[in-house]
């Protein structure tokens, strides 16, 4: 995990994190997508404040602002709990976004193979 969150570090963080939940997926046969909430829910990049701020000032986040507001999620009680929500949605949208993107892929290159 990069130190310094900007667009390219949450565009890789989020692609590993798709990956990891296609892998898992396919070995346990889990559900893809609780696993992006659950890594995005638990990232060091939503859980602690700072990280958070980083994320939300260096890096575009109106795919999360967008997912928090079709949730019905727009008041919040500080800066604080609105930045980690902002965090959240802004590396989960990413991530469900590589997340279809490979397994489009996946699927499309296994069809080719049969």
């Amino acid at each position: 995990m990069n130190d310094n969150i900007n667009a390219g570090a949450l565009d890789t963080e989020a692609k590993d994190i798709a990956l990891a939940a296609i892998a898992e997926e396919r070995e346990y046969n889990a559900d893809g997508q609780q696993l992006l909430h659950e890594a995005c829910d638990g990232h060091a990049w939503v859980i602690y404040n700072y990280k958070a701020q980083q994320l939300c000032y260096n890096c575009c986040t109106d795919w999360g602002e967008d997912y928090l507001e079709e949730c019905g999620m727009t008041e919040w009680n500080s800066l604080q709990e609105h930045t980690c929500a902002v965090a959240y949605a802004t590396l989960l949208t990413a991530a469900t976004e590589h997340y279809n993107t490979l397994k489009e892929d996946m699927d499309a290159a296994q069809e080719a193979n049969q």
